[in-house]
């Protein structure tokens, strides 16, 4: 489990709507900068113990100091649909993200984020400070499957095979 705080992120997105930006998706893949300026805006408040040990990380300070480390390419576009989300008002955000530990080592994780409702009529306070995220390791289940499925293209291959020796045994 992951706390972040996405309230500089919020008020950055309020600030394109502000400027007139109504297509989101389209200004996110035409302005990388501005993803950049987000990501850099989120601020991870903690993280759990179980984290740690998912990214190899002996502290939370090591995980922490740079986070460009355990993240690649399709993290980003895993964090412009969070991006997206906020933009038009989702609480949910799930799917599947790569990975990677301290040591280097690939992880398949799916991730659940929760933002808050967001209801511009109310004196509730909807605030982006405390948004939780989860990752669970799919790692070893994505190795199975892959596994399941190289075993069933060899199956039929060698059938595929097979067919043709006795059509051409006939």
């Amino acid at each position: 489990l992951w706390e972040e705080d996405f309230s500089a992120v919020k008020t950055a997105i309020d600030d394109l709507r502000q400027l007139g930006v109504s297509d989101f998706r389209e200004y996110l893949q035409q302005h990388q900068d501005f993803v950049d300026r987000a990501i850099n805006l989120v601020r991870i408040v903690d993280v759990n113990r179980t984290t740690l040990r998912m990214f190899e990380a002996r502290s939370k300070r090591d995980l922490l100091q740079d986070l460009s480390r355990v993240f690649d390419a399709s993290t980003r576009e895993v964090f412009v649909e969070q991006l997206v989300a906020i933009a038009e008002g989702r609480t949910v955000v799930e799917g599947e993200v790569a990975l990677r530990t301290l040591s280097g080592r690939p992880i398949s994780a799916l991730f659940s984020i929760r933002f808050p409702k967001q209801d511009t009529d109310s004196a509730l306070d909807n605030s982006f400070d405390s948004v939780l995220v989860s990752l669970t390791d799919i790692t070893e289940r994505r190795a199975a499957e892959d596994a399941v499925r190289s075993e069933i293209e060899i199956r039929e291959t060698l059938a595929d095979v097979g067919a043709s020796l006795t059509a051409e045994l006939d």
